[in-house]
This record gives structure tokens, C-alpha cells and sequence, in this order.
């Protein structure tokens, strides 16, 4: 399903109903997905659709900005040290129409539920997407359409032993690649000090054949510091 596709489409996945039709020069859309309905007209006389995941960050609407992604269990790193874990993330999908690196955005929806959270206190904290992912010390296995794969670089470069729960990731800047059978980010987390961490993306793929997907939020314009999450009310 991911990547591009030719029209007319017939897709049926799980809760999910996707169908394009052409007719000259246009072409007709309909999607359904956990109940939710689109139908769009499109004045268009492209023959191909772009299928694949985006930030996950835009359902039901865009109100956050960052992806908080709670641990199931706690997790213990010794000082000075360096490791590499894996976790999940929720899918957003998105349908793409245009060619080459012209895309317009046409369509998002996700099997995922949507689950929203507070990082920080009520008075300065920011709202968050919302996950919760086992800790994985090898790639796990995952469903294509409802969960991501996250390489996470953690590096403890204080004195102390210190606990993780959770890691803060900032939509500007997510790099997702994708294939048929995985969508991956690979992200690092450098850790200050027992309740402050800095999270940065990595722009390469978990695999040499995963394409990259357009990004809806753009960091053209923003310093690196901007494109980072940083986490001073605990990790």
C-alpha cells in the first residue's frame, strides 16, 4: 500500500475502505476508516497517488506539536554510558497527490486511536500526543498500519545513574522512512542530569530500501535548537 500508486485504486485493509476513481480529468476519492468517512473531487489528470506515513501529530487535529512516548516498564541507565533501544509509535497515513517532490497533501487518517497528555505542569507545560510502548532491545515486529518503529540512541552523559520513563519528541523534524513492511525514525536522547534529557532526529533510515516521506511540518526555517524537544520536568 505504501509508497505509489497507480488509479484506479481498490484498497481493503482491516478497518480501512480506500478507493480512487478516474474519468477524464478527474478523479474521484473515498476512504473510510474506523467510521470516519472522506469523499473528495479532484480536478486532476494524474494517473497515481502517494500513500505513506506522516508525523503523527495531525489527528483529529493538529493540537500538538510534540509525541510523548511512555515506557512500560522503567528503565535503569548506568553513568558515562551508551545504548540503543527500540520503541513504538503510533501512524498517521497520509495520501499525497502530485509527482516527484510537488506532493500535496490530499487526505490523513490513522488506525491508531488518539490519546492526548501533559508534559510539564499545568501552567508551562505543553500539550502532547499521547503513546505508550514497550522497551524493545531488538527491532520488534509491528503492525504496518498502526505502529512505527523508533531507534532510540540514549546516551547518560552525567555522573549518576539515572531513571528513564519516557522520551519528548518534537514534530519539527521528524525524519520517517518507510517500506511495505516497516515505517521507522531514528531519534538520540542525550541525558544532562537525572530530570533533563535533549531528544534530536536522525535523517537516515532503520533500512537501506526505506524511502523518506514528504514532511508536513517544515524545518526550513527553524535553527536546530528548534527542531530538538527538550525535557526538563522529568524523563
Amino acid at each position: 500500500m505504501y509508497g505509489v500508486n497507480k488509479i484506479p485504486l481498490d484498497l481493503q485493509r482491516e478497518s480501512l475502505s480506500l478507493s480512487v476513481n478516474k474519468n477524464a480529468d478527474r478523479m474521484e476519492y473515498f476512504r473510510e476508516c474506523l467510521g470516519s468517512k472522506t469523499q473528495k473531487l479532484i480536478l486532476s489528470k494524474q494517473d497515481e497517488i502517494l500513500i505513506c506515513p506522516v508525523e503523527p501529530l495531525n489527528l483529529p487535529r493538529q493540537v500538538a506539536t510534540f509525541l510523548m512516548v511512555e515506557f512500560l516498564r522503567e528503565m535503569m541507565m548506568q553513568p558515562d554510558s551508551k545504548s540503543v533501544i527500540y520503541l513504538t509509535f503510533p501512524l498517521e497515513i497520509g495520501v499525497f497527490v502530485g509527482k516527484k517532490d510537488k506532493y500535496e497533501i490530499l487526505d490523513i487518517f490513522s488506525l491508531a486511536r488518539a490519546k492526548y497528555s501533559l508534559y510539564g505542569e499545568p501552567r508551562n507545560g505543553v500539550i502532547c500526543k499521547y503513546w505508550q510502548s514497550p522497551v524493545f532491545l531488538e527491532e520488534p515486529q509491528t503492525n504496518p498500519l498502526i505502529e512505527g518503529i523508533i531507534q532510540l540512541n540514549l546516551i547518560n552523559s552525567s555522573k549518576n545513574w539515572v531513571q528513564v520513563n519516557k522520551v519528548l519528541f518534537n514534530g519539527n523534524g521528524m525524519k520517517i522512512y518507510y517500506n511495505n513492511k516497516n515505517t521507522s525514525m531514528k531519534a538520540t536522547m542525550k541525558i544532562l542530569e537525572e530530570e533533563a534529557a535533549e531528544v534530536e532526529f536522525n535523517n537516515s533510515p532503520l533500512h537501506r530500501d526505506m524511502k523518506k516521506s514528504p514532511e508536513l511540518f517544515s524545518t526550513r526555517r527553524l535553527s536546530a535548537s528548534a527542531r530538538k524537544a527538550v525535557m526538563l520536568e522529568g524523563i
